[in-house]
């Protein structure tokens, strides 16, 4: 049964056809724009979740790498350098393998040097899903022929790792 004010109404609509698609467009347009956010929720949500995931990867990598990039004995020179060259990256690598090559092999040998770093601390300061930077609060121990005591000390550094195919590696390592 058909009430007057839906005649009249559809009466109108029969009428007025630019009505009725102005009101079909801006449905369409609400649902674009829904669908729109949804999406942008999404992305968010998993760009969010790939960083956390980058940050916890690239911090136990980096409890690894950043002893190994800075300890070595003269005993052990030549593996200690080469497990410390295959963790290094980008322009610190060629500075780092320059480096290697011209002081800290030298002095190694010569002066029979060994020197072990430990973390006593590591945090995040910033991180995306390809780069992660961290502060690492680091003790070394230093022995060589010319001071046989252990010489301790402790520094701070600014580690920056990259994400190289499915590893982490350092490209960036600055005392602070």
């Amino acid at each position: 049964m058909t009430t007057t004010a839906d005649a009249v109404e559809e009466q109108e609509v029969a009428e007025n056809p630019g009505r009725r698609r102005i009101a079909t467009a801006l449905v369409v347009a609400v649902l674009l724009a829904a669908t729109a956010a949804v999406v942008v929720l999404h992305q968010r949500k998993d760009a969010a979740a790939r960083v956390a995931a980058a940050r916890t990867a690239a911090t136990e990598v980096a409890a690894r790498r950043i002893p190994e990039v800075l300890s070595y004995s003269h005993e052990t020179l030549d593996r200690d350098l080469a497990a410390a060259e295959g963790a290094v990256t980008g322009g610190f690598a060629r500075d780092y393998l320059e480096l290697q090559r011209s002081m800290i092999r030298p002095a190694a040998v010569r002066d029979r040097i060994s020197t072990r770093t430990t973390l006593s601390a590591l945090g995040v300061v910033t991180a995306t899903d390809r780069q992660v930077v961290l502060l690492a609060f680091i003790n070394q121990l230093t022995t060589s022929s010319r001071r046989p005591a252990p010489l301790i000390e402790g520094a701070r550094v600014r580690v920056t790792l990259e994400k190289v195919g499915d590893d982490w590696l350092v490209s960036t390592l600055d005392t602070v």
